[in-house]
């Protein structure tokens, strides 16, 4: 599900982060691509191939266990994430966005229930009319 999850935020536009996989596997990145896509697929979707090209360039993996403490710093001191990070927190930091409050007890301003009105589960709300 995950894979496939990532894979409709890239066709969408939305994924401009590099995705780091963890698992116990010794993978090549030819066989990491290989399971992302036939995990995409097992899940009812049809892969456009220029938007898994796409996605798969953003994907990377290491191997490890998040029992051992090893692979955390494998993967949180990789310096294409640590970057990644900072170019989506600065502008953050530099600028943080207005808070808006609401009422104590309600689920936030009437325009997030204008939002999902009429819908039976949260999809895609950015997507609303």
């Amino acid at each position: 599900m995950t894979f496939h999850s990532l894979y409709r935020l890239a066709a969408r536009g939305l994924l401009d982060c590099p995705i780091v996989g963890v698992a116990a596997q010794d993978w090549t990145a030819q066989e990491l691509r290989e399971h992302a896509r036939a995990c995409i697929a097992d899940c009812g979707e049809t892969v456009d191939d220029a938007v898994f090209e796409r996605f798969a360039a953003q994907l990377s993996y290491v191997a490890g266990d998040f029992a051992d403490p090893a692979t955390y710093e494998q993967v949180f001191t990789r310096q294409d994430s640590i970057e990644e990070t900072w170019r989506v927190v600065q502008p953050l930091l530099d600028a943080p966005p207005s808070v808006h409050p609401y009422a104590k007890g309600s689920w936030g301003p009437a325009a997030g229930d204008a939002l999902v009105t009429g819908r039976t589960a949260w999809h895609e709300p950015w997507m609303a009319a």
